[in-house]
């Protein structure tokens, strides 16, 4: 019988989108009204940068800090087949886990899209908030395929267990099929960070203008801006070490250029991760606030925001 392809979403994933951004909107009225939200972005004319800050109702300071770590250490979980709540545990509830990557991308896709539309007057945020949009999809993306993965790597543990191989080379007789049996088929979800890399890049830009215009009159943020910035000089010096470890055991011009291509890869990971920290710290620094406590007209938004992008935690 031949076998029909599978698609990566459910067919009807559009309308369970739909019907998520549907239940989620009651949520952001317990604030206020959404549109006299949207109108108010808390400044007039110009404003303050403390003034300016207040339309962006997404976590930073020692939140954003603990939220980007928690979502780094998810994504490794996740990219191993692990359950990020109990790394001990592999993934295996395939139905929960689709409806946490469905739910969060439900909810933290319309508000930082509100968040977008109320920094409209403010470029540099409206920058800040577009990556962080791409950083939820691209959360959210990872946890519904490596929820979809998790057929995928019970299908490799039963051929192990009904003795389609014999013991023979690491338990298989055949080398090939034994390291195809061995790799690891969650690896796949991390071709969704190239969303993230793209969003990366545009927030960048408005952290840089954002530092560039207040780098003279905010102390703490050239502080902030010296020492991360030695972190950063410090990863492509780490990037080379690591390539020409590699290169110690030869292997030709092909295996080089596989090193190298994966060394820089590597090595972007990084910065952009580090970058995204940096980020948390400079706008605690605008703000004067190195909590990054929300306002009061803020605060809804922000901690759905900061709950929803905790839900692809409890994947087991």
């Amino acid at each position: 019988m031949a076998m029909t392809k599978r698609s990566f979403f459910p067919r009807r994933s559009p309308w369970l989108l739909l019907a998520l951004l549907a239940r989620a909107s009651p949520t952001l009225g317990l604030t206020a009204e959404v549109d006299e939200w949207l109108k108010d972005p808390g400044y007039e004319q110009g404003g303050t940068i403390q003034e300016q800050i207040r339309c962006y109702a997404l976590p930073f300071g020692a939140i954003g800090f603990a939220s980007h770590i928690l979502t780094y250490l998810t994504v490794l979980c996740l990219a191993t087949g692990r359950s990020p709540f109990w790394p001990r545990r592999k993934l295996t509830g395939r139905k929960l886990n689709l409806a946490l990557g469905f739910i969060g991308l439900g909810i933290t896709l319309p508000l930082t899209v509100l968040v977008m539309v109320r920094c409209r007057n403010t470029r540099s945020f409206l920058l800040i908030a577009v990556w962080k949009l791409m950083l939820s999809v691209t959360l959210s993306f990872m946890t519904i395929h490596a929820a979809r993965l998790i057929d995928d790597r019970k299908a490799k543990d039963s051929r192990i267990i009904d003795g389609s191989y014999e013991p023979v080379y690491g338990g298989y007789s055949d080398a090939s099929k034994a390291a195809s049996l061995r790799a690891n088929p969650f690896g796949k979800i991390m071709w969704w960070s190239i969303l993230y890399f793209a969003g990366a890049i545009i927030g960048f830009v408005g952290v840089v203008n954002l530092v560039r215009l207040n780098f003279s009159a905010i102390w703490e943020l050239r502080v902030i801006t010296y020492t991360f910035g030695g972190v950063l000089l410090g990863v492509p010096m780490l990037c080379m070490l690591v390539f020409f470890y590699q290169r110690g055991g030869g292997g030709g011009f092909i295996k080089a250029l596989s090193g190298l291509g994966l060394t820089v890869f590597a090595g972007f990971v990084i910065l952009t991760a580090l970058i995204a920290l940096y980020t948390d710290w400079v706008l605690a620094a605008l703000a004067g606030d190195w909590v990054g406590v929300p306002s009061s007209d803020n605060q809804v938004f922000y901690w759905t925001y900061f709950a929803a992008k905790r839900l692809p935690m409890i994947s087991f």
